[in-house]
């Protein structure tokens, strides 16, 4: 009795290429939607000056120091608002807690972002940090575009970093610079 012969050895033993057609005109299609959907990082830098270690030790004459005048303007931020002191005015008190600028009435929740934004008047340092600028602009200060940034413990991230983009410079409605205000920063310790 013979038996059957198998369907394998009839068959042709040509390799046929795989269809990628499919998938190519998948990728094609898929690769720019993923990337026109995806959100990549932005990045926003601020140059900032660390306070130094200022050893004494002086071989300068007492003649030059004397002639170099010094502005030292300081911003501190607190829970009450700001505090500008400089060599032109002193220290600036206001009418709450001896802050210069304080919050708008009302309280604020530090766990929602953003709350702080209707408190904190950066406006209106930024117009006062304006007038200080035209005020000091070619009375021969050494450090007119120098200011120090101090911050409370309990002020959020987000109002130091805005507080830097109002004292460094004047913005149009459209967020570009019209004026450079005080552009070396310098963050101060509170202890």
């Amino acid at each position: 009795m013979a038996f059957k012969p198998s369907a394998r050895k009839k068959q042709d033993n040509d390799y046929k290429e795989p269809d990628m057609l499919v998938i190519m005109n998948l990728m094609v299609c898929l690769i720019p939607l993923l990337l026109s959907c995806a959100e990549f990082v932005k990045m926003g830098t601020i140059e900032i000056n660390l306070p130094t270690d200022s050893g004494g030790g002086g071989g300068g004459s007492s003649a030059s120091l004397e002639k170099a005048k010094k502005l030292d303007l300081k911003v501190l931020i607190t829970e009450a608002g700001f505090t500008i002191q400089s060599n032109l005015r002193g220290i600036e008190k206001g009418p709450v807690d001896n802050a210069t600028i304080p919050v708008k009435p009302g309280s604020y929740d530090l766990t929602i972002p953003g709350s702080y934004k209707e408190h904190y008047p950066f406006e209106e340092l930024n117009v006062k940090l304006i007038s200080m600028k035209k005020e000091i602009e070619g009375q021969g200060y050494t450090d007119e575009s120098n200011v120090q940034i101090t911050c409370g413990n309990n002020v959020p991230y987000q109002v130091l970093v805005k507080t830097m983009d109002k004292v460094k410079a004047k913005y149009d409605k459209n967020k570009e610079v019209e004026k450079i205000l005080f552009s070396n920063i310098a963050l101060g310790v509170t202890l």
